[in-house]
């Protein structure tokens, strides 16, 4: 039986074929338009159009009709025709190279719009896609499915899909929503709108957590026991990682409470932080 999803699909992967279609006739319009530019630019534009360099011939021809003219006069006469034949003949190539650019411009702009337009039917569709599927899993009707946007900034976006895109898989999982990367940049999120709203927290969370190392002196390091690591995790909400034989504290979390642990850490009798890198 064909399903809505079906039809949905069957219009995407025709409007892709159609979108690239779009682009390739705009990419050969956009050879066309520069070698017209290219064309155009090799000639000095006229100071007269065609019509105006006409009408100074027939003024010319008329005072050299009705005026008597001597010698010196024929000569000017036959000089300044010359110049204005070839003003004449410039103006006439400008004005054709002038038109077959507009024509390519026009062609131009018409094949951008109706790119833009493919690419929001496209992204219509692509929305109408995730309700479809994920009303499916939901066992819901598609009107009941909402959509999120969330903006995470690109240097952010590796947390979310770290280790094969396991965080994004877990956020799916416990808040039974579906999670897309967005064409434009950021997250968006399917599913219901209690549901999307703790996704979204999730997501923030994963986003904005950081990993910074610190070396630690040895009587600090010896000191810090297993049940007061797990102590300061719970009660900053971070994850600590201690490596004894180097020195090194891996912490983990959001930067206020990153902070507040290497505060705790500092107040703690003989300790000294020597470095300190964010990941």
């Amino acid at each position: 039986m064909f399903s809505v999803g079906d039809a949905i699909n069957s219009r995407l992967e025709l409007a892709h074929e159609e979108k690239e279609q779009l682009r390739n006739q705009l990419k050969t319009i956009d050879s066309q338009f520069k070698v017209a530019i290219g064309a155009i630019s090799k000639i000095k534009r006229p100071n007269m159009s065609e019509k105006e360099v006409y009408e100074a011939i027939k003024r010319k021809e008329h005072i050299h009709s009705t005026t008597s003219q001597s010698n010196a006069d024929e000569r000017n006469f036959m000089h300044g025709m010359d110049k204005l034949n070839q003003q004449r003949k410039d103006a006439g190539e400008y004005s054709r190279l002038q038109g077959e650019l507009d024509i390519i411009k026009a062609q131009r702009q018409s094949l951008t719009l109706a790119l833009r337009e493919k690419e929001s039917l496209l992204d219509d569709l692509h929305a109408g896609s995730r309700k479809v599927k994920a009303a499916n899993q939901l066992q819901c009707h598609p009107t009941d499915i909402k959509q999120f946007k969330c903006n995470v900034p690109a240097e952010s976006m590796q947390r979310i899909y770290i280790k094969a895109g396991y965080n994004m898989k877990k956020i799916e999982d416990t808040h039974n929503v579906l999670i897309e990367a967005d064409r434009g940049g950021g997250i968006r999120i399917c599913g219901l709108q209690t549901n999307i709203d703790t996704a979204h927290e999730m997501i923030i969370k994963y986003a904005t957590t950081i990993t910074e190392e610190c070396k630690l002196q040895t009587e600090l390091m010896s000191c810090l026991k297993v049940p007061m690591i797990l102590e300061m995790q719970e009660r900053h909400g971070v994850r600590i990682e201690c490596t004894r034989p180097t020195g090194m504290c891996r912490i983990t979390g959001s930067r206020e409470a990153i902070d507040e642990v290497k505060e705790e850490l500092r107040k703690l009798p003989v300790m000294k932080i020597e470095i300190s890198v964010a990941r």
